[in-house]
């Protein structure tokens, strides 16, 4: 297998995964053979297939080791965390279909690990139009969307409490991932400001008819954002914000009094927000309903190591109970990154994900902070706008399902290749002048 064919198959597999979870069961729902579901077989025969291309290149993807130890000292970690949990938890057999679904993702970063060390301007190319294909497979249902609502966009402004989805199930959803991806847009269409300022304003709209408020806040916050820091064109910025005044203005105005007016029990009597005696708006019910009962169960019956990896079902149905949701029950969504890693493998797995964070967003900030050239500040630029919109997604949302471990793979590989050019020609250039 040559050295652009680990990423080509990880890359198959990541939209392969996606489109199956997403795409075809939001048409379908779920499809069964026999006992098992559509979508834990195709990703069983992904995973299959990536265990086999890893096991054969296991000799170079191990001399790319001491180049990557944080990500294979998280992976070995979160392994050995794994497989230490079958020994303690009853329900063994649901912990191991659950340890396919995130051992897959991991499978994809190692494979890619030798591509990257090698092909690394080619393959974030790649990903890049991955990116591309991801965010405009949500998009792209919007203007049915928009034609069956029936709205005008003066109505849809004031009409605030309905969200609308297509492919991810969720509004919510649906505005988290595209304003996570949306830096990589402004990275690649920088110099083509007709398109750029067309495809802003295009997702502008989404965003307003999606009706996820925090979302259209975090999408000017990260388009101001990205320009702020790689403005060179002084008359670029002054025409952005002017844009983004007249077609978010007032949406924006009415987002503030909304939050300030559903959350203003937090705002005014915090103390009884973190004791639990304030319950009004989405923030106060999701941490009293949700994530406290969720976190005390887990303390109380698995601190260490939670519940496994498909824990947070057990554990919202222990705590919390099942919510019937289009005639059907299903265990409450966790709505929160690190509640659900707390869940499912407790304390010590949550410290591995803060771990892998806090890495992969330092060397953001640090290729930043070290960029040679202005493509180099450029894509820098977008990798830390997308980490920050990915946290928010983690801290509000859903960021523990398909989309979000899709997206956080993209984002770790790319900071990775950037890590790579970056430091290594800095670092390069520093022995020089020395």
């Amino acid at each position: 297998m040559r050295k652009k064919e680990g990423i080509n198959f990880v890359i198959f597999a990541l939209l392969a995964n996606f489109y199956i979870t997403t795409l075809f069961l939001g048409f379908f729902n779920f499809i069964y053979i026999g006992s098992i579901a559509l979508e834990g077989l195709i990703r069983f025969i992904l995973f299959t297939s990536l265990t086999i291309i890893f096991l054969k290149k296991i000799n170079q993807i191990k001399s790319t080791f001491l180049k990557e130890k944080k990500i294979f000292i998280f992976i070995i970690l979160f392994v050995i965390l794994t497989f230490l949990q079958i020994f303690f938890l009853k329900n063994k057999l649901y912990h191991i279909q659950g340890t396919i679904k995130y051992l897959f993702y991991l499978l994809c970063i190692l494979l890619s690990i030798y591509s990257l060390h090698n092909n690394g301007v080619q393959v974030r190319d790649k990903l890049i139009i991955v990116i591309y294909i991801l965010f405009f497979s949500v998009v792209i249902f919007y203007p049915y969307l928009i034609i069956r609502s029936g709205l005008s966009l003066g109505e849809r402004l004031t009409l605030t409490g309905i969200r609308f989805s297509m492919i991810l199930g969720a509004g919510n959803e649906d505005a988290h991932f595209m304003v996570t991806l949306f830096p990589f847009i402004l990275y690649s269409l920088y110099k083509k400001k007709f398109l750029l300022i067309s495809i802003i304003i295009l997702s502008t709209v989404v965003l307003i008819y999606n009706g996820t408020r925090s979302t259209l806040l975090m999408f000017c916050f990260v388009v101001l954002l990205y320009f702020t820091i790689t403005n060179k064109n002084k008359i670029l910025m002054p025409l952005l914000i002017v844009i983004l005044i007249f077609t978010v203005g007032e949406s924006v105005g009415n987002i503030f009094i909304t939050q300030l007016e559903g959350e203003k029990g937090i705002i005014f009597n915090f103390n009884d927000f973190v004791q639990g005696r304030v319950s009004e708006g989405n923030l106060a019910g999701r941490y009293n309903s949700t994530w406290m009962p969720t976190v005390l169960y887990t303390i109380k019956n698995s601190l260490w190591i939670g519940f496994g990896n498909n824990g947070w079902s057990e554990v919202a149905l222990n705590a919390i109970g099942y919510e019937n949701i289009s005639n059907s029950w299903v265990s409450v969504a966790p709505h929160n990154f690190f509640v659900t890693c707390f869940c499912n493998w407790g304390l010590l797995g949550l410290t591995l994900f803060i771990y892998l964070f806090y890495h992969y967003v330092k060397y953001s900030f640090l290729c930043l902070k070290k960029a040679l050239t202005f493509n180099q500040k450029r894509i820098s630029t977008a990798l830390l706008c997308s980490w920050i919109s990915f946290l928010s997604w983690s801290m509000i949302a859903n960021s523990s399902g398909t989309a979000g471990w899709t997206v956080l793979v993209i984002l770790i590989l790319l900071t990775i290749i950037n890590k790579n050019e970056i430091l290594t020609e800095y670092s390069t250039l520093k022995k020089k002048i020395k």
